[in-house]
């Protein structure tokens, strides 16, 4: 039986015509919730941290695989999202603000860390501005950045998420044989995160 790792959120790619005929392309989140997902290999294997904190590199393609009935395809983009468990449910590790944090800040104060580990990459997010930051160390209640990862805008206290997830494109897709109803999809990492 396949175990899934991950949460996951699949992103369509969307072009619409304009009426002078020119188009433009947006994205749309196919499910609207967090759908469970297997990354292969781990996050360790695939991704070379530098001292310095910058964000890694891709090694080699990575698979994403999905239940057989998903709707994924070439040139969608999956956004992984690290899993804990809690009280036998599985989650995405995130947290909430609990102090203000104001703009060039290296130091989050949450609600809860768990899950939460040294380099994991993360999406911050208070409904108007987000940011890619990179975690340092994590202690108590506290969560330290990188200093290449220091706040470019102010996040106030309840407003604000913090979520460790990368975005994944997809190059093509597989149905493996021999291993149930899943669909295998061979992936890169992709710096773009902003989707509806």
């Amino acid at each position: 039986m396949l175990t899934w790792t991950h949460l996951c959120r699949v992103y369509r790619e969307v072009r619409t015509k304009r009426h002078d005929l020119s188009s433009w392309k947006s994205t749309t989140d196919v499910y609207g919730e967090d759908q469970k997902c297997r990354l292969m290999p781990s996050e360790a294997e695939v991704f070379e941290f530098a001292a310095g904190g910058q964000l890694g590199q891709t090694l080699r393609p990575a698979e994403i695989w999905l239940p057989g009935d998903t709707d994924a395809g070439e040139g969608y983009v999956i956004e992984v999202k690290k899993a804990r468990v809690i009280n036998g449910a599985m989650e995405p590790v995130s947290a909430t603000l609990k102090a203000n944090a104001a703009e060039a800040a290296v130091t989050l104060v949450v609600d809860k860390t768990v899950g939460f580990s040294p380099s994991d990459k993360c999406t911050i997010d208070d409904g108007s501005n987000d940011q890619r930051v990179m975690v340092k160390s994590v202690s108590g209640a506290v969560i330290t950045l990188h200093a290449d990862s220091a706040l470019d805008y102010a996040f106030a206290v309840d407003d604000t998420t913090i979520e460790v997830d990368n975005f994944y494109k997809v190059q093509s897709v597989v149905v493996p044989h021999g291993v149930g109803p899943i669909v295998k999809l061979v992936v890169m990492e992709t710096a773009v995160v902003e989707y509806d």
